[in-house]
């Protein structure tokens, strides 16, 4: 911890690189501040939106002082701005065919109102494409220096550090003292969310940096300020909250994600890990094994609300196959397309509650058709070239299994939630990947 000390007393006496910089790593922290409610958000508009507008603004400033405008090029950015511009020309279809027009139902949800209005939704939601993929750009833009690298990726773990202490403490004043500390859920059992307001949501910011934490303590890495007994007992810190989460699809994308990566982990450090969730698995192991297994069994194999979007999103797919229904738009179709195929669930009121799409890929599908599938898996495909390049520097594997494996969970998590292309901390731990692989000799 006295490097860690002296590392940041060191940072607020440097100059911090430059405005672009400063919003880079005030995106970075940001990331870390979500809520599911209005708590932590200015307007409803969460902060790493706010942290994008400023990030924009950095750019279009230098960019006049410069004289022009540039971003540095790389791997994946064709594939991005593709994304974003089919995302566009699907929604000009949508809104032009006369054969997807919004049915009288959505015009009178409770909730369909402002930005959620039929008239003005799809277009909020290009502008959230367009800063999650901008901030992307600017941050790998950036972070063009394996100083800049590091100062990200510590500033990451000191977050990090407070994302999960709040949650260990919660789990401990609930299980000690039953003592209700920020958002958790005790019907039918006990689930920690953290601050953010829902266990899954909670479990994201969990498991984002995950894989940093897992490299910093693997991987001899100079630029990485924190001791290893202080990475050890946060990787104790994270697994404890993630448990509690009981997120099946966070637990089970993370085990896929270190068994995919498990030829980049030391044995020493897989053993770390299989014995802190050990620990935790044996303490608990009764409570644990009837919630999570059940859980898991219920979810994949019975008809629930997750399974009733994958439905709906489906239907949607085939009836707009080629171009989708218009990104933004799926909520205010559910309802109607539930009635279409005759499914019902007594949780969902599509009145009531905005009821979004369970899985990222059927959601971008459904809004985006067949072509936005295609690109999205371009995209993809670029990003595993980007993991088979990788440089032989220890670096350069660093960033692979801080950030590559972190991708790579929150890839696979994201069957079970949606919109993950709009969330802060997956934005940063995309961003970091490229920067990384650029910074580090990777030919990106």
């Amino acid at each position: 911890m006295e490097n860690a000390r002296t590392y940041f007393a060191d940072a607020m006496e440097r100059p911090t690189g430059g405005l672009g910089f400063t919003a880079v790593t005030a995106f970075t922290v940001s990331a870390f501040i979500v809520s599911n409610d209005n708590s932590l958000k200015v307007a409803s508009i969460g902060i790493s939106s706010i942290i994008s507008v400023f990030m924009l603004l950095a750019f279009l400033l230098d960019g006049m002082h410069k004289g022009r405008f540039a971003l540095k090029t790389h791997l994946i950015q064709k594939p991005l701005f593709l994304l974003f511009f089919w995302a566009v020309i699907s929604l000009l279809i949508a809104h032009m065919d006369p054969r997807k027009a919004m049915p009288d139902s959505a015009y009178s949800y409770s909730w369909a109102q402002g930005l959620n209005s039929p008239a003005w939704r799809g277009l909020s939601f290009v502008l959230r494409l367009f800063l999650s993929i901008f901030a992307i750009e600017f941050i790998i833009s950036n972070v063009d220096t394996p100083k800049r690298f590091f100062k990200v990726a510590n500033l990451t773990i000191a977050s990090y550090f407070l994302v999960c202490l709040f949650g260990l403490l919660q789990i401990a004043l609930f299980w000690l003292f039953r003592i209700e500390a920020g958002s958790v859920v005790t019907e039918p059992h006990f689930r920690a969310g953290g601050y953010v307001g829902e266990p899954q949501t909670y479990g994201i910011l969990l498991v984002s940096p995950l894989f940093l934490v897992i490299a910093a303590i693997n991987k001899k890495c100079e630029g990485i300020c924190f001791s290893k007994r202080f990475l050890k007992i946060l990787l104790l810190f994270a697994i404890i909250d993630l448990v509690f989460t009981f997120s099946v699809s966070m637990l089970v994308s993370v085990l896929l994600a270190l068994i995919v990566n498990s030829g980049d982990v030391r044995k020493r450090g897989l053993i770390i890990f299989i014995a802190a969730g050990g620990i935790v698995l044996y303490a608990f192991y009764s409570f644990i094994n009837s919630v999570l297994i059940a859980k898991l069994v219920s979810e994949i194999f019975t008809h629930n609300s997750r399974t009733l979007t994958w439905n709906i999103g489906i239907k949607m797919l085939s009836d707009n196959l080629f171009t989708g229904v218009g990104i933004g738009q799926s909520p205010l179709l559910s309802g109607h397309v539930s009635g279409l195929i005759n499914l019902s669930f007594d949780s969902l009121s599509f009145d009531a509650f905005r009821v979004t799409l369970l899985n990222s890929y059927i959601e971008w599908g459904a809004e985006t058709g067949v072509v936005g599938l295609i690109i999205l898996m371009y995209l993809i495909y670029r990003c595993y070239g980007a993991a088979r390049s990788c440089g032989k520097t220890d670096e350069a594997k660093f960033v692979k299994l801080a950030y590559g494996g972190g991708l790579l969970a929150l890839a696979v998590s994201a069957n079970s939630y949606g919109g993950v292309f709009y969330i802060g901390c997956f934005n940063l731990v995309f961003a970091m990947y490229i920067a990384g692989m650029r910074v580090f000799n990777s030919p990106l």
